[in-house]
């Protein structure tokens, strides 16, 4: 598995990017909303305005896996090793959204 951490500067542009598209799968959501990317950017917005002192908020942590790995992979997988990831990152927030995309 390779994990690369990329700043963003805005949840809106991260969202569309990451559930727009038809292939992507949520594994996992936890504080937001999730009608559509408008509801999902607005709850995302109203936390950063209650913590001003993170400056930039947005984190995109992508995780890769080698094709060798990934008919063993389940979705619980996945998510395990997403959320150990972020622990060990040290990402600690309210609102999460986990989004796995096919393989390419």
């Amino acid at each position: 598995m390779i994990g690369k951490p990329i700043t963003g500067r805005s949840f809106g542009g991260c969202i569309r990017y990451i559930v727009d598209k038809p292939e992507a799968k949520i594994l996992f959501a936890e504080g937001v909303r999730m009608q559509n990317a408008t509801t999902l950017t607005n709850d995302f917005n109203l936390q950063r305005k209650m913590r001003p002192e993170m400056g930039k908020a947005v984190r995109h942590l992508v995780l890769s896996w080698s094709r060798e790995d990934l008919p063993k992979l389940t979705d619980k997988v996945m998510l395990e090793h997403a959320k150990e990831y972020m622990q060990k990152m040290g990402v600690f927030c309210f609102l999460k959204l986990t989004v796995q995309f096919p393989a390419f």
